[in-house]
């Protein structure tokens, strides 16, 4: 397996490629790891006789040292230098590694530059098919690093040739699956992360002794990926003065860092940053709406129309109605209309946003249905046994499961 994320809990990258391990006997994996220097890795001791090698990968971000065209003249050569340089050296350990184990298959996550840039020259060094998992699209990728124009193409065409002769394919989204199909004509596997469920509940709006007291709780966890979005949240809260029904509105943010702005008075708390598992059990217990929100900024597109962010499986596993705050054309908003799972506002307007937001504390139907759904959904296409059978489907025959 050649990813950029180690088995672990620091990050969504790790938690998913530990569930990856945990589906296969340990002497059927080998795992090529690349980390970046800042970054630290503990095995766990479930993974004991996991055999990890870690490459440091480096220069992915834009190196520029100073501005105008001499400094961009700086960050392609730092790009088309020290960058794929390093990637050879990488390579070249890669595939030492590969060999040294008789490996048979690569399993390759293109979730960063580095990946996208060695995978199609280690499967070839080692001699052996590749497999290839997309969670983001590359362009993504390389402009969230910063990249300059041409080093995103550059990267995009690394990604075509991982992708090109690719013995299989895994996304995570249905947009996804039909684009690569146009592009590359291959076949898809679904592949998306089941964060283990929490307890059944019921509707945590529908106790009515609870409407006089108990604020209405709006959570978000995770990383923000869409910061203007959280922004309008809390601007359409404004507009209503932070209370629905006569009851008070609180937001609660969990994850790592959240910078808020405010000239007025809001009923904010924050969390802090708690595993996937107790995320969950926070949410199921604590909140009464989960807020999902996806970039509008054309420059950010490629994320919004084709990843899809494993947060909706925490959502789903915590079990509670969810506002969806994205564009029309989505990944998420395909998958709404497919399986409503509370309110989709398509505006980035307060005044809607906060209409939806009404309607999704106060409209049972909508609630009762949207919790419906989840229920299905954790029973199969968001289970941990659908992701081990698709991992299976998308491995198998090369690899038997434990």
């Amino acid at each position: 397996m050649l990813t950029g994320s180690p088995p672990g809990d620091q990050g969504v990258g790790q938690i998913i490629v530990k569930e990856i391990c945990r589906s296969y006997p340990q002497d059927r994996v080998v795992c090529f790891a690349t980390l970046s220097r800042h970054e630290k890795w503990e095995k766990p001791a479930e993974f004991k006789d996991l055999r990890v090698r870690i490459g440091v990968k480096r220069y992915e971000h834009r190196i520029q040292p100073m501005p105008g065209p001499l400094g961009a003249t700086f960050a392609l050569a730092a790009y088309w230098g020290m960058f794929r340089r390093h990637c050879h050296h990488l390579t070249r350990d890669a595939i030492e590694f590969g060999r040294e184990h008789q490996c048979e298959i690569l399993f390759s996550i293109l979730e960063s530059a580095t990946n996208i840039q060695i995978t199609d020259a280690v499967a070839r060094g080692i001699g052996i098919p590749k497999r290839v998992l997309v969670w983001d699209a590359p362009d993504y990728i390389a402009t969230h690093l910063g990249q300059m124009p041409l080093s995103v193409s550059a990267i995009s065409t690394a990604f075509q040739k991982a992708m090109n002769n690719a013995d299989g394919l895994a996304v995570v989204s249905d947009p996804m699956a039909r684009l690569y199909r146009q592009q590359f004509g291959m076949e898809s596997v679904i592949l998306r992360h089941a964060a283990p469920p929490a307890e059944p509940h019921d509707d945590s709006l529908s106790d009515d002794s609870k409407r006089e007291t108990d604020p209405i709780v709006i959570a978000f966890a995770g990383s923000v990926s869409a910061r203007p979005q959280l922004d309008v949240l809390q601007r359409a809260l404004d507009l209503i003065h932070w209370r629905i029904a006569g009851r008070e509105v609180r937001l609660d943010l969990y994850g790592m860092r959240f910078v808020l702005e405010s000239r007025g008075p809001r009923n904010v708390r924050y969390c802090g940053y708690r595993s996937v598992a107790e995320t969950v059990e926070a949410l199921c217990k604590t909140a009464d709406v989960l807020f999902m929100p996806q970039p509008f900024e054309s420059e950010l597109a490629s994320f919004t129309e084709l990843s899809f962010p494993t947060k909706l499986s925490t959502y789903f596993a915590a079990g509670h109605p969810i506002l969806l705050l994205s564009p029309p054309v989505s990944s998420l908003g395909e998958f709404f209309q497919e399986c409503p799972f509370g309110v989709w506002c398509q505006e980035m307007e307060p005044s809607k946003v906060a209409e939806a937001i009404e309607t999704i504390v106060t409209d049972k139907h909508v609630r009762a249905t949207a919790l419906q759904n989840i229920r299905e959904q954790l029973e199969g296409a968001f289970s941990q046994n659908f992701f081990r059978k698709q991992l299976h489907r998308f491995l198998a025959p090369s690899i038997t499961v434990a």
